[in-house]
């Protein structure tokens, strides 16, 4: 109900809610708390990786998949958008503990990495919700916590300076963890290049049942908003550049852009843009939003310029 949602995003009570349950459920956010993780996990030492939380929480479990539901969920309206990704974006550090203490370990462990999560499910039937988690369900469950990640990671980028970006400021994450020579595919850049290559291009035109029509719009989501940050962490790659630039590109085998548009018909239906196709029903706009929280951020400096003037005019008085 409303009230329930104006309770927990809309006060500051549920925001310092919100903020424990985030360190409760995620404890790890730097690269050290997940070696630990990832090797607790590696062996098979679930219940051990818990009682390193300190809260009795299962690594891998229901607990993540849940927090990163409530927190999409929570941020829906518009009104409380902001106040959510950029309050524990700042206050607790989501966008590292999100990372660092579900997604990244679980990306290392899967074959296949974390895309690969429904077919490590669907050849292995011994595997257990204590160890894989719910993400390894055949039906993509990795998309909402990386949503999660990219909606925080964009609203925190949005906000955050220039130089506080290269010097690996707190609520953003090290920029080894972008993008790490020694071992590429485990960075956050070629990671949501996957996925949003694979949504936008190789899951065009897939069928999908009407209890699969709710992911697959999160998936569109993750999709637009995905893209939105390669184009940001881009941006600020072109600035000073921190990972090669081809890392941005996707690797397309020849003629098959060619192929793909005579087989649908055109270039349009081959990008996926129907002239009849469902908007999202809260109005999600991610270039919109985008847009509105420069605008704030321009605003925000305006200001502190300002009085930096005025300071520095009465100091000359």
């Amino acid at each position: 109900t409303s009230s329930c949602f104006h309770l927990l995003a809309g006060t500051s009570d549920g925001t310092q809610l919100l903020r424990m349950l985030v360190t409760l459920v995620l404890p790890a956010a730097t690269a050290a708390d997940s070696a630990v993780l990832q090797q607790q996990l590696s062996s098979g030492q679930a219940h051990s990786a818990a009682a390193a939380a300190g809260g009795g929480i299962v690594f891998g479990g229901l607990e993540q998949q849940q927090l990163c539901v409530l927190l999409w969920t929570l941020s829906r309206p518009m009104q409380y958008r902001q106040r959510i990704w950029l309050g524990l974006s700042v206050g607790v550090r989501l966008v590292p503990r999100l990372w660092f203490s579900y997604i990244l370990p679980l990306h290392l462990s899967t074959p296949g990495g974390l895309l690969g999560l429904g077919a490590a499910a669907a050849g292995s039937s011994t595997t257990t919700a204590s160890t894989a988690g719910p993400s390894s369900s055949s039906n993509g469950g990795w998309v909402q916590p990386l949503l999660v990640l990219v909606q925080a990671y964009s609203a925190a980028l949005s906000f955050t300076h220039l130089e506080d970006f290269y010097a690996e400021a707190a609520p953003l994450l090290p920029l080894q963890q972008l993008y790490d020579s020694s071992n590429p595919a485990a960075g956050l850049v070629m990671l949501l290049k996957s996925a949003v290559w694979q949504i936008l291009w190789n899951e065009v035109g897939i069928s999908v049942s009407p209890k699969q029509q709710e992911q697959q719009q999160l998936k569109r989501i993750l999709g637009e908003i995905g893209g939105l940050l390669l184009c940001q962490l881009h941006d600020r790659n072109c600035t000073r550049q921190y990972c090669p630039p081809d890392a941005f590109l996707a690797d397309i085998p020849a003629g098959r852009v060619l192929q793909e548009v005579t087989a649908r018909g055109g270039a349009g239906e081959a990008l996926g843009f129907e002239s009849d196709a469902d908007e999202d029903d809260l109005g999600f706009n991610a270039l919109e939003q985008q847009q509105q929280w420069q605008r704030q951020r321009q605003q925000a400096i305006a200001g502190r310029a300002s009085l930096t003037q005025v300071a520095g005019d009465g100091g000359d008085g």
